[in-house]
């Protein structure tokens, strides 16, 4: 139990670091995080609330927007895991080898940073579903737990991914691509 705990603190320290790592020399650092999912989600709520008010279907565009900003929530977050665990290995090869810690902590990085990003996007595309009259709110405590669940699945991906961008060098902007395409 002590040494759960302990991992717990070094993981928690390589998430900070990593955080620091990405966005070291940006001039608003990790707020580019909450910028870029804000204005995301301002562009889908300008196209779906605004731009969408000509159709002919009363609870169509609250329902199909409902539906995107449910998705966002969703995916946004696992995006950005997939992105980030790709390549966790290859930037952080000098620690590895130079620590006792093993590689399979430093896989735990980008499950750690997708919880936090779940959280700080759920915050907005709440209010959204809010101010919409679309929260389901049956389905605000599953969402959670969903979302748990389904980044420890995609850590076994994960785990593959990242051994194979040893090799390859750089699949990061397949993968980029590659989560696009699923997404819609």
């Amino acid at each position: 139990m002590n040494n759960a705990i302990k991992n717990l603190q070094v993981l928690w320290i390589l998430v900070k670091r990593d955080y620091a790592l990405q966005f070291a020399g940006s001039l608003l650092g990790i707020l580019w995080m909450l910028i870029q999912s804000l204005s995301l989600i301002s562009i889908y709520t300008f196209v779906f609330f605004i731009l969408n008010k000509s159709s002919n279907l009363p609870n169509s565009k609250l329902d199909y927007s409902s539906y995107i900003f449910s998705g966002l929530l969703f995916w946004i977050p696992l995006q950005e895991m997939l992105i980030r665990g790709v390549s966790i290995l290859t930037d952080n090869r000098q620690l590895i080898k130079r620590s006792s810690l093993g590689v399979n902590l430093f896989l735990w990085i980008p499950f750690m940073q997708m919880l936090i990003h779940s959280f700080v996007i759920s915050v907005p595309v709440f209010i959204v579903l809010l101010w919409s009259g679309s929260l389901d709110y049956r389905f605000f405590f599953f969402s959670y737990p969903i979302i748990f669940i389904t980044g420890l699945y995609l850590m076994l991906v994960l785990e593959y991914l990242a051994r194979v961008n040893i090799l390859l060098k750089d699949i990061s902007p397949i993968m980029r691509l590659l989560s696009q395409i699923i997404f819609w």
